[in-house]
């Protein structure tokens, strides 16, 4: 790009603080997105648009430095020469061009696995006049979210329709920055988190071993030693379509989240079979951890874990056990954030560190996977299909016993409930993931009455406003 085009769109870049020297796992791999672009579009634009939504969004601008497993990002105010490529592929043939695009993508990987240069690469490739070509976004997961992926689709559709017009571009808003959110965070670590150690102090003291089929393998792998490698092993299975209709009916009537429901029905089925307190990690965007911090249109990783320990007991009703989870989860103090966020402070050594006690991963996907991806997108269309391309991007995360996920799937609520073959009988999990499904039918089925009662004994639950008690 051109001098005179690079003053026309830049935009003040803000200072960088000392509050950018923030830990994240170096094993988090790349987040990458394909979309195939159903109509011709100009080399001069889209280079001229990337350009300038990475001047806009300061987060595609991050660097790193690496110091051992750990790295700390900084925001360079200029933009690298191979952030943004296009490739030509119409002169190869349709057996060539997979082989040119995964050379391409394997350059880009050997840069960001040294931490050379942006931490986000964007890659056109042209397929010609009549076939669609393919839009890839590449970016470190540990400083980029889901989220991101859509503020920049959308960013990028409407700059480019501007720019093919000779409009002036206008974009929204620019909302608070990962900087801002992160000067925040330290704020509440050394401010507030001191006065919530206790409360997870006596919580982890709770936490205890989970009970597993076969405990001479936990023994091997308290000594240090591990005969096999993990056997990672999946169950799922569905409620009905009218129980699913039923369920997402009956919640939403009474302000009740259906994340909620799904954990009652969790621990509720967790206290049956071990008898002990589960602890919980929930993933949370963190986009509204702080209320009066408006995150909705920015770029970055603003995620962080929620940590729970909940407990029932076995002999109450479906509609008492919800009602002792969610008075267990209004108890949390700041949303359970606390424990993840201390990464933030890499400088000081953790008071408690929760990645030592067994935790259970839950994530609760809802009715919208991949909705970010497919609104308002004229002439952009998913194209997760390439992803085998790019199979050196899939995220490494830690190693969980357990991990369960929820879910509707063509009009059904599904659940799968992860584990490990060396450790558990499938028999042992297929039957957990069964009561589980039975409790939330059980429980669904017990909101007529609600509905039916404005008096209802539960209602104690709800705020003056009619919305549920509840923080999430």
């Amino acid at each position: 790009m051109e001098n005179s085009d690079q003053q026309r769109m830049t935009i003040p870049l803000p200072e960088l603080g000392e509050q950018w020297s923030f830990w994240v796992p170096a094993g988090y791999r790349y987040m990458v997105y394909w979309l195939e672009v159903l109509q011709p579009i100009k080399q001069t634009l889209f280079i001229q648009v990337m350009r300038y939504l990475i001047l806009f969004h300061d987060a595609l601008r991050l660097h790193a430095l690496k110091e051992g497993i750990h790295y700390f990002p900084y925001i360079h105010s200029a933009i690298e020469d191979d952030a943004v490529q296009w490739v030509s592929l119409a002169q190869f043939s349709e057996h060539e061009r997979p082989v040119i695009i995964k050379q391409t993508i394997d350059k880009i990987y050997q840069a960001l696995d040294n931490y050379e240069g942006q931490l986000s690469r964007f890659v056109y490739f042209d397929n010609g006049a009549d076939i669609p070509g393919l839009f890839l976004s590449i970016f470190h997961h540990g400083l980029f979210d889901v989220f991101s992926s859509s503020v920049l689709t959308h960013d990028f559709q409407v700059v480019y329709a501007q720019l093919l017009q000779g409009q002036e571009v206008l974009l929204p808003s620019k909302t608070a920055s990962v900087a801002q959110f992160v000067a925040r965070v330290r704020h509440y670590l050394d401010h507030e988190y001191p006065q919530e150690l206790n409360y997870w102090r006596a919580c982890v003291a709770r936490v205890k071993p989970w009970p597993v089929d076969y405990p001479e393998q936990k023994l091997v792998e308290a000594q240090g030693t591990v005969l096999k490698p993990p056997q990672p092993r999946t169950v799922t299975m569905a409620l009905s379509e009218a129980e699913t209709v039923n369920m997402f009916r009956s919640l939403p009537a009474v302000n009740i989240p259906v994340l909620y429901v799904f954990l009652t029905a969790i621990v509720q089925t967790w206290v049956q079979w071990t008898s002990e307190p589960l602890f919980i990690h929930l993933f949370d965007s963190g986009r509204t951890l702080f209320p009066d911090l408006d995150l909705s249109r920015s770029v970055g990783n603003f995620s962080s874990g929620r940590y729970i320990l909940l407990e029932t007991k076995t002999q109450e009703s479906p509609l008492e056990t919800l009602r002792t989870v969610v008075r267990q989860i209004k108890n949390v103090p700041f949303k359970g954030a606390g424990p993840s966020l201390a990464d933030y402070a890499p400088e000081k050594e953790k008071e408690i560190d929760v990645s030592t006690y067994p935790v259970l991963r839950v994530n609760y996907f809802g009715n919208a996977r991949m909705k970010t991806m497919q609104q308002g997108l004229p002439f952009l269309r998913n194209a997760q299909q390439y992803k085998d391309l790019t199979e050196h991007a899939s995220v490494e995360k830690g190693y969980q016993e357990q991990e369960i996920n929820g879910m509707v799937i063509d009009n059904h609520f599904t659940m799968s409930w992860s584990f490990d073959e060396q450790l558990y009988r499938l028999t042992t999990i297929e039957r957990l993931t069964q009561s589980t499904l039975s409790f939330l039918s059980a429980i669904t089925a017990e909101y007529a009455d609600i509905l039916l009662d404005r008096n209802h004994e539960f209602r104690k639950l709800f705020d003056s406003s009619g919305a549920i008690q509840i923080f999430y």
